[in-house]
């Protein structure tokens, strides 16, 4: 067998991910990474090209979208054979299949990846499997919409079928609303252009909203995690612009803990999560309790979902999927070690909303009982922008309890820290550094 030879791709910020530590004993140049131009740090894209672990490193502009990224991996992989390929995002899942397709190796499918990626066959395979999920369905042309409205009436909430970071999704409130999406929704790709199916929709609900987090190894997942949202949804527009996104660990004795292992466990069962990757689950409760499929996907959860868990106690994510899928672990050992963890305490993280305008003060959380971690990306004098998914972040904050009061109150104290402390004036007359 050759010498292995990992390609990573990741659309997110590098820097958060410590490849060469969590992947030891490779030859140097053993790793090759792909990256999105647009996030990567002033100098680390130099950083990463002088660490020997890494043989091939490039960023790209239009990163979703760039058949260079296809181009330059198929030369590569005509020079030096690629043995795995790892995807850390969303946006890299199909991507990555397609390649390992192509280059006849091993790991997720492209049929399973677009499993999880389409939200709309999501919906169907957990539905055939029996767990409750909302009606839904796929926007086709502007008829499916006006005759999924008639079925079930309003409120609908549209999105599109394999996005990420709760881009575009909409809610249609009334009949007004329903006019207005008529009216542009169904945009082309290209001007002049028809609209190509790209969306769907569903019913909306206005229950509390949670997620769980966790991993496979083998043929079922070894540990998980079930959180709740600081937001009843992820509708970007609805936003007010000072509101935080964040979510909170649910304490093990919470009632809603075990409905949402085995819902989330029972959907990546359905759906066939492979081993060595990991889950992000968001799942509507009801006011009676019932429980509702909102969208699963086959990578770690947004945010600072990872470090929030990890703080706690819980497996790193990302750390274990780089182990796991480069054959470096022993998958018996792996489960046996996930099972074996148990979280120590409780944490939840917000994100600074970023809001337009320039920032007159940050907070300062030093001192402040329960916070684990904060960092800020933005600073006094610089100009502000709108939020354009619900991850993007002026900041962020990860806080710690011994159980479920105790980290409500210090999240308290954080979010009044964090609202007195960020402040953004107008643009005009304000000097800008």
């Amino acid at each position: 067998m050759s010498d292995p030879h990992l390609l990573l791709l990741t659309l997110h910020d590098p820097t958060e991910f410590a490849f060469p530590a969590w992947l030891p004993g490779l030859a140097p140049g053993a790793l090759s990474l792909v990256l999105d131009q647009d996030s990567v740090p002033d100098g680390a894209l130099a950083v990463l090209r002088a660490d020997p672990a890494y043989g091939f490193v490039r960023a790209y502009p239009n990163y979703l979208n760039n058949g260079n990224v296809y181009a330059d991996l198929d030369a590569l992989h005509r020079t030096r054979p690629v043995t795995h390929i790892l995807a850390f995002g969303e946006d890299d899942v199909i991507r990555a299949a397609r390649l390992r397709q192509r280059w006849g190796l091993p790991g997720q499918s492209v049929a399973n990846a677009t499993r999880f990626r389409d939200k709309v066959q999501a919906r169907a395979r957990v539905q055939a499997a029996g767990l409750p999920a909302h009606a839904g369905a796929a926007l086709h042309n502007p008829l499916d919409l006006l005759d999924f409205v008639a079925a079930h009436g309003l409120p609908v909430f549209v999105k599109p079928r394999t996005s990420s970071g709760s881009v575009f999704g909409r809610k249609l409130a009334d009949s007004a609303a329903l006019t207005a999406f008529l009216d542009t929704g169904f945009a082309p790709r290209v001007p002049y252009a028809e609209y190509v199916s790209d969306l769907c929709v569903e019913t909306f609900h206005p229950g509390r909203l949670y997620h769980v987090d966790g991993l496979a190894a083998g043929s079922e997942v070894v540990w998980s995690w079930p959180s709740q949202y600081l937001t009843p949804g992820l509708e970007i527009g609805a936003f007010a612009h000072t509101q935080v996104v964040g979510s909170v660990m649910l304490d093990r004795l919470d009632p809603l803990f075990g409905p949402l292992q085995a819902y989330a466990r029972a959907a990546c069962a359905a759906l066939e999560l492979p081993s060595g990757h990991t889950f992000h689950a968001e799942i509507f409760v009801h006011e009676d309790g019932s429980l509702s499929l909102c969208e699963i996907a086959c990578r770690t959860g947004g945010g600072r979902i990872n470090e929030t868990l990890h703080r706690a106690g819980g497996p790193h994510l990302n750390e274990w999927q780089c182990r796991l899928q480069a054959g470096l672990v022993d998958e018996a050992a792996a489960q046996a070690q996930l099972r074996g963890l148990e979280p120590a305490q409780l944490c939840g993280w917000m994100l600074f909303p970023p809001q337009e305008g320039v920032c007159l003060q940050v907070p300062d959380f030093t001192g402040l009982p329960g916070v684990e971690s904060a960092q800020l990306n933005i600073a006094p004098g610089e100009v502000g922008w709108a939020r354009g998914f619900s991850g993007d972040a002026a900041g962020h904050v990860v806080v710690a309890g011994p159980d479920g009061p105790a980290l409500a109150q210090a999240m308290r104290a954080a979010l009044q820290r964090l609202q007195m402390g960020l402040v953004f004036g107008a643009t005009e007359g304000v000097p800008v550094s």
